[in-house]
């Protein structure tokens, strides 16, 4: 019925100092409608937090598409 969302995480299964846990109802995550587990694409989702993230230096926010500028097959990384 929810899932819990780990924000500035290294070891999710171990509490960290900077670490954010949010509990989000399933009914407010949208996940990428080609996912595909077993070939880990379109591994993506949006989720609506019922609470805001505090920024921290483990937690930022990161840049969308807008516009023209889709991002569309480009690598990304996440630090």
């Amino acid at each position: 019925t929810s899932a819990v969302v780990v924000f500035g995480a290294h070891f999710v299964r171990e509490l960290e100092p900077n670490q954010q846990r949010f509990t989000v109802p399933l009914a407010g995550i949208i996940v990428h409608p080609l996912w595909t587990p077993s070939l880990i694409q379109n591994d993506i989702a949006v989720l609506h937090s019922p609470s805001a993230a505090t920024y921290n230096f483990a937690v930022q926010p990161i840049r969308l598409a807008s516009g023209t500028r889709t991002f569309e097959n480009e690598a990304a990384s996440v630090r």
